[in-house]
């Protein structure tokens, strides 16, 4: 039975990770001290309590915007 694929990188795949670093190289973050993790094809963004920029900035502004300009769709779902 087909899946419905609703992200732009397909999990497990051989290329996926390859690709997937290839897109993200030009997210940033707004503040030196809220960084990405990124590994494989799994990005995280970590926010402390205390930032220069809170977390809506980052998230609404910076990541979206991100997302849009790269053609990609954030599942927000799966948002921690």
């Amino acid at each position: 039975m087909p899946l419905h694929i609703n992200r732009s990188i397909i999990q497990d795949s051989g290329v996926s990770p390859t690709l997937y670093i290839i897109m993200e190289r030009d997210l940033k973050t707004l503040s030196r001290s809220s960084p990405f993790c990124k590994y494989a094809d799994d990005t995280y963004h970590i926010v402390p309590g205390n930032s220069d920029i809170g977390l809506n900035e980052e998230f609404n502004i910076n990541i979206r915007n991100w997302a849009r300009a790269n053609k990609m769709i954030i599942n927000l779902s799966k948002t921690k």
